[in-house]
């Protein structure tokens, strides 16, 4: 998984990862603006809720137009992904790729 983490992220940023809904939303906001996307597993509503509250605290980011949608992982059965609307459409095959390596990368 050594070219995704090259062309996700630098030597000083945190690596790519699958939030789970303890983790702290800004880390997934911080995601969604450095990488376009924040994949979160879990139960329905409490990973729908934390997509939520990621798509409100990004609201105060005008480059960024975040959208909700859900995924299959292999690893996990399925994800919920707050993305970028200008960086990613709806079931984009690079969105859906890049979700596939995460899941592949970290099996929950």
């Amino acid at each position: 998984m050594a070219g995704l983490s090259d062309r996700t992220h630098g030597s000083n940023r945190p690596p790519m990862k699958i939030f789970v809904t303890t983790d702290d939303v800004l880390d997934a906001v911080h995601a969604v603006i450095r990488d376009g996307f924040a994949a979160v597993q879990g139960p329905k509503g409490p990973a729908k809720t934390y997509c939520h509250r990621v798509v409100r605290a990004l609201h105060r980011h005008e480059k960024v137009l975040p959208a909700i949608g859900f995924e299959s992982a292999p690893n996990r059965g399925s994800v919920y992904v707050v993305y970028d609307v200008n960086r990613f459409m709806a079931g984009e095959a690079e969105l859906r790729q890049r979700i596939v390596a995460l899941d592949a990368a970290a099996p929950g």
